[in-house]
């Protein structure tokens, strides 16, 4: 490949640094030397820097990210116990023991919620202790949209409010809109939201609501390819169009009509001037997108100061 090339750099992988010992601002696959340039990539390199399982590219998967703990639950195409679910959720919940006098926040997401997590521990690093349930897709049926109604995501809120101790302890709720239709004119999550102000017995708990960044028009490393090297990302005016803006307005509202509730918004981290949102992490050559949706470990990581802002000017910290 030409280096000297002003729309191409060297991307051959540095294998003399672990990945723990590169800056977590800059991607793996990029020299340090062509760092102001953006990188295009050969099909055959693309495939040798990138294994064909992409899931561990996601920041949901970062091994710090929580994971769904099922518990004795096998079978989610049938209706578990619900003592046995509410057992698998309390451990979940309890992986990381909170400290004493500390108060802890309860995250409850879909993988684009699971990758926050990262990134609001690193936001209130000393402030808070922090523990998830991953919620997939077939769980968010179960949870939201099942003929059960609400007995599962009600345990979910039953098991929280077991394990508040204080009310500086934090739930936050984060789910993309892509499988939230409106339900007899309300969202299935706001129902559910509603449900956890009625249940949650600590009644001052604040309760954060976390958007999702804007999808990508395709995956985010095809944006790595010569071929791909002049496409844009997505249009600014469609984060709050279609679906997703009535998903996210509903989420708005609610936060507003009720105390002790914040929306925060990362939809527009990366977008530009130019009002494109894009694949990489604004001024730097790092991808932020692995699939259209889907963020690398180090475009979360960029958010953090962010997400510390928001809770800053929520007064939460």
């Amino acid at each position: 490949m030409n280096t000297t090339s002003t729309k191409y750099c060297d991307c051959k992988y540095d294998t003399s640094a672990s990945d723990s010992e590169l800056p977590l601002h800059r991607p793996r696959n990029i020299s340090t030397r062509t760092s102001s340039r953006y990188c295009y990539v050969t099909k055959p390199q693309f495939q040798q820097l990138y294994p064909t399982n992409g899931e561990n590219n996601y920041a949901s998967k970062n091994p710090l990210a929580g994971q769904f703990c099922m518990g004795c639950i096998s079978d989610w195409q049938t209706d578990p116990d619900v003592a046995a679910f509410k057992k698998a959720c309390r451990a979940s919940f309890s992986r990381y023991p909170r400290r004493p006098n500390v108060p802890h926040v309860f995250l409850l997401g879909d993988s684009t919620g699971n990758q926050i997590y990262n990134p609001v521990s690193v936001a209130l690093q000393g402030k808070y202790t922090i523990s998830n349930i991953y919620a997939s897709q077939t769980q968010q049926r179960q949870l939201f949209l099942a003929t059960n109604g609400m007995t599962y995501v009600n345990a979910v809120f039953d098991v929280v409010s077991e394990l508040m101790t204080s009310d500086e302890d934090m739930l936050i709720v984060s789910f993309r809109h892509a499988n939230f239709a409106p339900a007899k004119n309300k969202m299935p999550v706001v129902t559910a939201l509603e449900a956890a102000r009625q249940r949650i017995s600590t009644k001052n708990f604040k309760l954060i609501l976390v958007g999702a960044p804007g999808d990508m028009p395709i995956n985010g490393y095809e944006y790595l390819l010569p071929e791909h090297k002049d496409k844009l990302g997505a249009p600014e005016a469609e984060l709050n169009a279609g679906q997703r803006g009535e998903y996210y307005d509903a989420l708005r509202t609610f936060a507003d009509q009720n105390a002790n509730t914040y929306f925060f918004e990362t939809e527009h981290l990366f977008c530009g001037e130019d009002e494109i949102c894009g694949p990489r992490v604004p001024g730097t050559p790092t991808l932020a997108y692995w699939d259209t949706y889907h963020l690398t470990p180090p475009a979360a990581y960029y958010m953090w100061p962010f997400i510390c802002e928001q809770f800053d000017d929520a007064g939460l910290l």
